[in-house]
């Protein structure tokens, strides 16, 4: 739709830079969708190793990771900068569970 969009209406300025970062976003949010499967994946194979450790860890990145992930989609569809630095700042929480 985005390519279409680009194709056939020639958007200009605000409206060139938003299909744009749809588009950037679209790919993130895939590639996001490919690290929780292997995750989730690996986590299995790893928890009779070291059950309750590495799960209760993993219990909390994810649970920090969706709440940066709604705000940020929050602060994307209401066009808030500010929110979207709080959520680029919260990454480093994330950051020092890994």
């Amino acid at each position: 739709l985005a390519i279409r969009i680009l194709a056939l209406r020639a958007p200009m300025a605000v409206d060139l830079r938003l299909i744009v970062a749809v588009l950037k976003i679209t790919g993130d949010l895939e590639r996001i969708g490919d690290y929780a499967s292997s995750i989730a994946r690996r986590a299995m194979k790893v928890e009779p190793l070291d059950g309750a450790l590495s799960f209760g860890a993993l219990r909390s990145m994810s649970r920090l990771v969706q709440e940066n992930l709604n705000k940020a989609i929050e602060a994307m569809a209401n066009n808030d900068s500010t929110r979207a630095m709080e959520v680029w700042n919260a990454d480093t929480a994330v950051d020092e569970l890994y």
